[in-house]
């Protein structure tokens, strides 16, 4: 690191509170410092751009994480599912406990038992992402755009013409920006949130179905979903539902996601923080990666933990269609709160949550560990790209809660 570059970082430490000695340049107080020279979009030339045969090598290995990851997990996510679903049912197999579930099911149906429903996951996995990503830079970009629009009016005394606005546009476009070049750090955030509700929607239809093949070794014999496969479900589904029933649930899907997503990113810089302290760290410095290890699987488990009771009511109104007529109890949201609560108590909604811990800490722990690492390597000339990459990782690879 040369020290022009360690100065950068340490003098550029505030966007909502510019220092008049430093001429009114005010840069995002990022959770982790940088080691690149922050630069205003808005000055790079036109035809600097990243190099998309990296960005595209990054997506696929992504891609493949992701794949590796929900293949190795879905033993534990079948079991969370399973036990979610059998609530106060009757003509279903219920299971006495994590570990009842996960012996019983290797018993009656084998490896493959734990593995139904992973077709449908792994069909939606990379689009989705593809969708997520396409979109979390398009709304950053606008973002950007509002606020040098903002500034350049505040310079000029009046609105920025036409011309102008166009002119800045072209700049930005298929430009992969960087957090700290005056952007408020809550941008990503909402980038990402936008773009995550987008993300959400096209994956609720293969979410459905997904859960619908994993509870099919608990059903009665005459359930229509007790033997059908991935477009055997779809097409059961679309004939029995409509196409509205591909979104059954997307309601609290993000009622879910977004207080997760908040949880989630929060409780790993409060946890940064404190070790930063504990360890007499300064703020200034990175951290190893492990303190970003520690970090992450403790945002993880709080994260998994305080919206437990709403993925519970989700798998609940989710599933509940592969049940008989009779059995289907759910009619909304707040009415499956209610009936879980009035049948099961606060217990209910805690249902499943050591499957949850066991899938979604150390998911978490490797996602922020493996971002961190990444974040530091310098493949491209154009270096703002490592950066973009380190901060769209952060807004959009959370695991799916």
């Amino acid at each position: 690191m040369n020290k022009d570059v360690k100065d950068n970082d340490i003098t550029h430490k505030s966007l909502l509170h510019p220092s008049p000695s430093a001429g009114g340049i005010a840069t995002s107080h990022a959770a982790s410092a940088t080691t690149t020279p922050h630069q205003d979009p808005s000055s790079l030339s036109d035809d600097a751009g990243p190099d998309f045969v990296l960005l595209s090598k990054y997506f696929v290995a992504g891609a493949a994480a992701r794949i590796s990851a929900a293949t190795l997990m879905s033993p534990i996510d079948t079991v969370k599912t399973r036990l979610q679903f059998q609530g106060r049912h009757q003509s279903i197999r219920r299971y006495a406990s994590t570990a009842d579930a996960f012996k019983t099911i290797l018993k009656e149906e084998g490896i493959i038992g734990f593995y139904k429903g992973l077709p449908p996951r792994l069909i939606y996995i990379t689009p989705a992402a593809a969708v997520s990503f396409m979109f979390y830079e398009q709304f950053k970009i606008l973002l950007y755009l509002q606020r040098d629009k903002r500034r350049r009016a505040a310079v000029d005394g009046k609105p920025m013409d036409q011309e102008s606005e166009r002119e800045m546009a072209k700049k930005y476009r298929n430009r992969y920006l960087l957090p700290g070049s005056g952007l408020h750090p809550a941008v990503p955030l909402i980038a990402g949130g936008l773009a995550r509700l987008i993300g959400t929607a096209c994956r609720t239809p293969f979410d459905i179905i997904r859960q619908r093949l994993q509870v099919q070794g608990t059903l009665p014999q005459h359930s229509q979903y007790k033997n059908v496969g991935t477009f055997g479900a779809m097409k059961l589904l679309l004939k029995t539902e409509g196409v509205g029933g591909l979104w059954t649930g997307y309601s609290i899907t993000v009622l879910r996601d977004a207080p997760f997503a908040a949880i989630y990113f929060l409780s790993y810089e409060m946890l940064k923080e404190v070790q930063h302290q504990l360890t007499g760290i300064p703020e200034e410095e990175r951290l190893k990666a492990y303190n970003h290890l520690i970090a992450g699987a403790g945002a993880g488990g709080f994260a998994a933990t305080c919206t437990i009771p709403l993925d519970v009511v989700k798998t609940r109104l989710q599933t509940q269609a592969a049940l008989p007529m009779a059995e289907r109890k759910y009619t909304g949201v707040w009415q499956a709160f209610r009936t879980v609560y009035a049948e099961e108590g606060f217990a209910g909604f805690m249902t499943g949550l050591g499957p949850r811990l066991m899938y979604l800490m150390p998911a978490a722990a490797l996602t922020f560990t493996a971002d961190h690492i990444a974040s530091h390597l310098s493949f491209s000339p154009y270096l703002p790209l490592t950066h973009s990459l380190h901060i769209t990782r952060s807004a959009l690879v959370i695991p799916n809660p």
